[in-house]
């Protein structure tokens, strides 16, 4: 769970370097812009192939548009269970829980909406407001549980379901 604690943030416009300190939401955000950033150094991904190899991938993806390397963010705050899945020869770390879930749909729904990072409305509360005004509210969600599928009426399903807003920076 992302701690709440006072943060302070820096920006400054001469050098557009944005901190965060002792606010994990802010660390998050922060670090999901850095590896943004990263990701437009197409030059890194390509320099040890052979200039053949080069040409090829580039004239494959000249029409497609952002850096070759494209990746989504899914950011949401909430509890979760850590622990150790596997067998003896070969164990991975794992998290489980709703929250998770949660992430991994707003990732995946990042490909839907255009953009490369969504947040909750739960992970957007913990930030610091000076980081709050860069984003953006983008959807407002009904969420259904497994014992509400067979809610046909959509007045029942308003009702009945769990509402998320989706975030994105701007």
């Amino acid at each position: 769970m992302f701690a709440t604690s006072t943060s302070h943030v820096m920006f400054s416009s001469d050098s557009d370097h944005l901190c965060a300190r002792n606010n994990q939401a802010d660390k998050a955000l922060l670090a999901v812009v850095k590896i943004s950033i990263a990701l437009h150094y197409d030059y890194f991904f390509v320099e040890t192939m052979n200039e053949e190899a080069r040409n090829r991938l580039l004239t494959k993806l000249s029409k497609r548009k952002g850096p070759i390397v494209q990746m989504g963010f899914g950011l949401h705050a909430g509890k979760a269970v850590q622990g150790a899945i596997g067998s003896p020869r070969k164990l991975d770390a794992t998290y489980i829980s709703e929250s998770v879930e949660r992430a991994e749909f707003l990732e995946s729904s990042t490909k839907t909406y255009g953009v490369p990072l969504l947040m909750s409305e739960t992970f957007y509360n913990l930030l610091d407001s000076a980081n709050k005004y860069r984003c953006r509210k983008l959807d407002q969600l009904i969420l259904l549980s497994a014992e509400n599928d067979s809610l046909v009426d959509p007045r029942e399903i308003l009702d009945s379901g769990e509402k998320m807003s989706i975030v994105s920076e701007s």
